[in-house]
């Protein structure tokens, strides 16, 4: 899995993609990420996650909660999905 900080890169393929935190991958999350590997076969689309770091929630407060997970672990979590790439937005 290639992690990409900017939005300017330009990708290899039309893309098919989902968004957020994903601090933690409860069942939602995984949800999420099956049925965005699912249609990316179907559509045969190369699948992509947007998340963020630091989180919005940290960036926009000065007393930010704590962390389910550390960049690393989500990382780790992310990549037994199998994406090609993760773009992380700052």
């Amino acid at each position: 899995m290639k992690i990409i900080r900017t939005l300017l890169s330009p990708l290899p393929q039309k893309t098919i993609i989902t968004i957020g935190n994903f601090d933690a991958l409860h069942q939602g999350h995984q949800y999420l990420l099956d049925h965005l590997i699912e249609k990316s076969k179907k559509q045969k689309l190369m699948p992509l996650v947007i998340t963020f770091e630091p989180l919005p929630s940290e960036f926009f407060s000065t007393h930010p909660p704590a962390r389910l997970s550390s960049f690393k672990e989500k990382c780790l979590y992310l990549k037994k999905w199998n994406l090609d790439y993760l773009i992380c937005l700052r």
